[in-house]
Parts: C-alpha cells; structure tokens; sequence
C-alpha cells in the first residue's frame, strides 16, 4: 500500500513541475513579451517542461529530498529571473537572456542538488565508518 501511494506522488510532483513549468513559459511568452507562441515554442515549451518534471519526478522518487529542493528552488529562480529579464525588455535580447537565465539558474539548482547529495553520502559514509 505505501509504494502504490509513493508511485502516486512521484507522477504527482513530476506532473505538477510540468504543469506549472508549461504554464510559466506560456504567461512568459505570451503575455509578458507580448508574442504569439507557435507550433514550434509550444512543442519545445512541453519538452523543456517534461524534462523537468521528469527530474523532479526522479529525485522525489529516488527520495532525494536535498536534490530535489534544491532543484526546485533553481527553477523557482530561474523563472523569476526569466519574468524579470522579460519585463526589461534588453532591446530585443530579453527573450533570449530570460531563457538562457532559466536554463543557467535550472542547472545551477541541479548542480547544487547533486553537491548537496555527495555530501550527505560522505556524511552518512563517515558517521556509519565510526559506528
């Protein structure tokens, strides 16, 4: 009964992350840019918006909990930082630093995450060592 209940809130979370990470670049796109989305923003929006539900669905599963925060808090800032970048305009490049500035605070959050990890691996090595 647990793991049918763990199974239901990895898609959970992974799907929640897609949803939001979808809708984020659409109100991103769309209204704060003030441009039409077509076929192809839209099919790379879902892509990009599964690629990371998939990692949050993964880390949840995995039950990395440092991993996954700290995933989650790098797209939290990330999208900001893209809404912000955005709403300067740039002169015709903030469409372009808004989302590099996604992917670059995305994977900083990863990064993090996995460091977080290591360390808690070494931790748990070096405290099960003593014991």
């Amino acid at each position: 009964m647990m793991e049918n209940n763990r199974n239901k809130r990895f898609i959970a979370v992974g799907a929640l992350v897609a949803v939001l990470s979808f809708t984020l670049l659409l109100i991103g796109v769309w209204l704060v840019l003030e441009t039409q989305p077509n076929g192809k923003n839209i099919a790379a929006f879902v892509v990009l918006s599964l690629i990371f539900g998939g990692i949050s669905a993964g880390l949840f599963y995995l039950k990395r909990k440092i991993g996954f925060i700290l995933f989650a808090a790098g797209l939290a800032v990330g999208f900001f930082e893209m809404f912000r970048v955005f709403a300067n305009g740039m002169g015709g490049w903030g469409d372009l630093v808004g989302i590099v500035s996604l992917f670059t605070w995305t994977v900083i959050g990863l990064a993090c995450g996995g460091a977080g990890l290591f360390g808690q691996y070494l931790y748990e090595k070096i405290k099960n060592k003593k014991d």
